[in-house]
């Protein structure tokens, strides 16, 4: 009885080899789960796409210059723009909260905010022309902007 168990376990095992055999860059578990197995053709796409992200990355730094002045908005309008060049601590008071943002070192940063979570002041000091700092409870931006003032319609918006 023993061997008849032993052969028909082996058929089964042969069984699966031969479906698994069937399917090329595939295969099952034991627990009927299908596994996607990585073909050379799969690792050459995963290179490209890296590549092309790290160069996109690095396009992108190459063509944002350093800052020249922050503008900062609550509620979508300017509250006022400030050169990045004198080290000053400006008090953002409006109707949704209070932000304390600092420019020292030709860098903007959040250093206090009374919002719950308080992401804009764990966030980096930004300096480079277009980088942000939002406090979305207080619907406020610090945006870091370039010597030529950003065009108030776009190519997308035209």
């Amino acid at each position: 009885m023993i061997a008849y168990e032993a052969a028909v376990f082996n058929s089964l095992l042969a069984s699966d080899k031969n479906a698994v055999a069937m399917r090329r860059g595939s295969c099952y578990n034991r627990n009927g789960v299908w596994i996607h197995m990585l073909r050379k053709n799969d690792g050459i796409l995963i290179a490209i796409v890296i590549i092309l992200a790290a160069a996109l990355m690095l396009i992108q730094r190459l063509r944002s210059g350093e800052g020249e002045y922050v503008r900062i908005t609550v509620d979508g309008a300017v509250y006022g723009e400030y050169p990045l060049s004198e080290d000053q601590v400006i008090e953002v008071c409006g109707a949704w909260g209070y932000n304390q943002v600092v420019i020292s070192a030709g860098a903007v940063s959040v250093a206090e905010a009374d919002c719950p979570d308080r992401y804009c002041v764990a966030h980096t000091p930004a300096s480079g022309s277009g980088q942000t700092i939002i406090c979305l409870p207080h619907k406020m931006t610090v945006t870091v902007l370039g010597r030529e003032a950003a065009p108030e319609i776009d190519a997308v918006s035209q």
